[in-house]
């Protein structure tokens, strides 16, 4: 193969390459007592499958109607449920800033599709900022902390040039 072109080829797969996060819904079951238990779906991003220890450490994202204003993710469809298909969700919206950084994008099924099949990721000022591909599989339950169990499932994988560390600090 000519030097040229393996360079056309690698320079090809940069884009698709260059970062990823997975995007899960979390159901964290709080427990204060004999007679008291809060129930509350969060959403939080992670570089791979989590282990228990991460998925407790990591940030988290209330599930909201709206999150124009601050932190959060807003699901429309029936996929947002845990046990519901991604493919069945039909609008997500994230805005997964903190303090004064603007990480805001939201993904439509009915849009045209990314380059790997994906939902294309719409930033605020209407440009892409990547795709979010349907990548389910893995889910878990965490139930090492005596107050608190936390059952997770992924939903998507978003390719972009934003990485988890960049997001969240």
């Amino acid at each position: 193969m000519k030097p040229f072109s393996l360079l056309g080829l690698v320079a090809s797969f940069a884009g698709v390459c260059s970062a990823n996060f997975d995007l899960y819904i979390q159901i964290a079951t709080f427990y204060n007592g004999p007679d008291f238990s809060q129930v509350q779906r969060q959403w939080a991003i992670y570089e791979s499958d989590p282990s228990c220890g991460q998925a407790v450490d990591q940030p988290w994202y209330y599930d909201s109607e709206d999150v124009s204003g601050a932190t959060g993710v807003r699901c429309s469809g029936s996929g947002c449920d845990p046990t519901g298909a991604a493919s069945d969700i039909t609008e997500l919206e994230m805005n997964l800033g903190f303090g004064n950084d603007v990480w805001h994008w939201t993904i439509y099924k009915d849009r045209p599709r990314g380059q790997n099949g994906g939902y294309l990721m719409y930033g605020l000022d209407g440009n892409t900022y990547g795709e979010c591909i349907v990548f389910p599989g893995d889910s878990w339950t965490c139930d090492q902390e005596a107050f608190l169990i936390l059952n997770g499932a992924r939903k998507f994988r978003c390719l972009t040039q934003y990485t988890v560390s960049d997001i969240q600090g």
